[in-house]
């Protein structure tokens, strides 16, 4: 997986969201998320993973207040964390 070796790859991320988008796979929500929890324990701060996220919870229709609290948790975790803030306007 390309974004293993470089997690900030504008190219890997757009990739990713332009084959869920095509609907070219069936998506595997879970597994999504499971990715998304690792790369942001990893790097909180990784503003492509929160944009991929904010991608995913759309085409899932997740609610809101479930993505409000995971930025809470992860304001939690790390106060400074202005990803995290900044994923609360969306």
């Amino acid at each position: 997986m390309a974004l293993r070796q470089n997690p900030k790859s504008y190219g890997a991320w757009y990739h990713r969201k332009w084959i869920l988008s095509q609907g070219l796979v069936d998506v595997d929500f879970d597994r999504e998320f499971r990715m998304l929890d690792q790369l942001l324990k990893a790097d909180s701060r990784n503003f492509h993973g929160w944009n991929y996220r904010r991608f995913v919870a759309k085409l899932k229709d997740v609610p809101e207040v479930e993505e409000l609290e995971f930025t809470m948790d992860m304001i939690n975790t790390n106060f400074s964390n202005y990803s995290s803030w900044h994923n609360r306007r969306y």
